[in-house]
């Protein structure tokens, strides 16, 4: 015959462990990998192009070599509806088709050569933005539509954001998609000035692009602290009242 009270403590041991999860934002495991970069949740930055104090500081980032053994910062982030990206570039060469660019294999088929679902996304130093899209196997331009960027320079760097929507990348808050993704800054007064993420990375091949996701955040934000206390007290207040009506039940046999 089962122990109804060892039964009631394993309950309530489980029921603690998930609450407390939920309470501490436990995040699921991330896949670790130099060419993956994952789009946390973080507050909604301001789309002006320049980087407001500690505006990034709740995004994911990575950084990429660019001229004179300089680096660029590319931060990731994402609020439930849309996905920002930022681009913090030290250059002091200023040149108006300085360019930071972004492309997205949406469908992360990993293709050996461009298809349909590629789009590129570029801003220059002075906020000119335009898109590509693919047609008859290459990259050709089209209307701006389904995001927006701004850009802004000083004498000795740039910076720009993107505020992408999820339609654009066909992603669903709550999925688990991911993205096929290549960072790419041009620096017009170097020679062979183009400096990619990941490094190895081509403008016509998927295949070695860098894979973007939300794993631990589904594309959505984290519970808030008080929706997350309110759960853990709910599920305790459950857990206390079954284990309570087990020791009753058991006193009556």
């Amino acid at each position: 015959m089962y122990d109804k009270k060892k039964i009631a403590k394993k309950m309530l041991a489980l029921l603690l462990a998930a609450a407390l999860a939920i309470a501490f934002n436990a995040p699921m495991t991330e896949a670790s990998s130099e060419n993956i970069i994952v789009a946390v949740h973080g507050l909604t930055p301001t789309l002006n192009g320049a980087f407001e104090s500690g505006e990034w500081n709740d995004a994911s980032n990575i950084t990429v070599s660019i001229t004179d053994g300089a680096s660029c910062t590319v931060y990731a982030k994402q609020d439930g509806t849309n996905l920002y990206a930022g681009f913090d570039i030290p250059d002091s060469t200023f040149n108006n088709s300085d360019c930071c660019i972004l492309i997205f294999d949406v469908d992360h088929d990993r293709n050996t050569s461009l298809q349909t679902d590629d789009v590129w996304f570029r801003i220059s130093r002075i906020g000119a933005t335009q898109e590509y899209n693919v047609t008859a196997g290459g990259w050709f331009p089209t209307t701006v539509c389904g995001w927006t960027a701004k850009a802004n320079s000083t004498s000795t760097a740039w910076q720009c954001e993107y505020n992408i929507t999820y339609a654009k990348l066909d992603v669903t808050a709550g999925g688990n998609k991911t993205l096929g993704v290549m960072f790419l800054i041009v620096d017009m007064d170097v020679d062979m000035g183009w400096y990619a993420w990941p490094s190895t990375a081509g403008i016509s091949e998927p295949a070695v692009w860098g894979d973007m996701s939300s794993n631990g955040y589904s594309w959505v934000p984290e519970f808030s602290t008080w929706i997350s206390m309110l759960l853990l007290f709910t599920m305790l207040t459950v857990a206390i009242g079954l284990y309570r009506r087990r020791l009753f039940e058991r006193t009556l046999h």
